[in-house]
């Protein structure tokens, strides 16, 4: 098992949001973070990947007063899996990539090739 934590830049804004969005119901839309981890469970004809939303733990020890750095999300990843990670590097920016968690609990970075290798490994054993 590893564990990743990522910054949830702005999150005292998406909390609001989120407060907003429940009080005014499906007219306002759909308010989310642009920080997840997803497990990569096989292929999706309109994703690219199917995936399974990882669930997190908010870390708030060296938050801000205002609530807007320093809020981390806490993933706990699995040995042997692929995953995809949606990263925010600042207010704008985001950085998408793939890891893997290998056999000796380390976070390795890996390229979208070895993510389809991966995929196409895990099709293949379906079948049998």
């Amino acid at each position: 098992m590893a564990i990743l934590r990522l910054e949830c830049i702005n999150h005292a804004f998406f909390q609001t949001m989120r407060m907003i969005a429940d009080q005014y119901g499906p007219y306002f839309g759909a308010v989310t973070s642009k920080v997840y981890v997803a497990q990569i469970c096989g292929q999706d004809a309109q994703y690219v990947y199917k995936r399974m939303f990882i669930k997190y733990i908010n870390d708030y020890d060296k938050c801000n007063a205002s609530g807007t750095r320093g809020v981390y999300r806490v993933f706990t990843l699995v040995k042997n899996q692929v995953y995809e990670v949606n990263d925010c590097r600042s207010w704008s920016n985001t950085n998408r990539y793939y890891i893997r968690v290998s056999n000796d609990d380390k976070i390795v970075r890996i390229k979208k090739k070895e993510v389809l290798l991966w995929v196409q490994r895990l099709a293949s054993e379906w079948m049998y």
